[in-house]
């Protein structure tokens, strides 16, 4: 057990003189440090939500130790406990709005992130565009040019797959013998 735990400490140290030496020499780039923020924020979520359940469970011994209580007796030993009660339902209440807090971050940490991917990914494609030799602005007009193309494409093909007959009326005679088109 003493030897896991040295072992488990000695390899932390490595891991972490390791990552010292590799941001001494290259640097934290943009998005590590966006990753280091999403590690610090969801740990100290963690932290919140451990403090909050050991404050419940402590608020729930307060009340059953006051529940315990005889009423007529030890009246300030119950006003005691019921301020306990109360100062850690206030400290429950902080805790709830810090960790809320620290998600909305998390939150906007994480749309960061994909605002920041969606950027990259616009620059990559505009790279690629200019290696092909077209600008930004051709490949809007290209799409545009393809919508057209799909409309007209659709109009043509409604107006083929419409038969000639819809448009046509025939005279009554063929209603009465039902001679009629949908009749045969």
């Amino acid at each position: 057990m003493e030897q896991d735990n040295c072992s488990k400490y000695l390899s932390t140290g490595m891991a972490n003189a390791v990552r010292g030496v590799a941001l001494a020499v290259w640097g934290t780039q943009p998005r590590d440090r966006m990753l280091i923020a999403e590690m610090s924020v969801n740990s100290s979520i963690t932290e919140l939500v451990q403090a909050e359940n050991t404050t419940k469970n402590e608020l729930a011994q307060l009340v059953e130790r006051v529940r315990a209580l005889p009423v007529n007796k030890n009246k300030a030993s119950l006003k005691d406990l019921l301020l306990k009660s109360r100062c850690l339902r206030n400290t429950l209440t902080t805790m709830g709005k810090k960790r809320m807090g620290m998600e909305k971050q998390l939150e906007t940490l994480r749309q960061s992130q994909m605002n920041q991917n969606m950027l990259i990914s616009m620059k990559h494609t505009s790279e690629a565009l200019q290696t092909l030799g077209m600008k930004v602005s051709d490949a809007d007009n290209i799409m545009l040019d393809l919508e057209d193309s799909a409309s007209d494409m659709s109009n043509m093909q409604n107006t083929l797959s419409t038969s000639h007959f819809d448009n046509v009326t025939l005279p009554p005679m063929y209603h009465e013998r039902g001679l009629n088109s949908s009749g045969g």
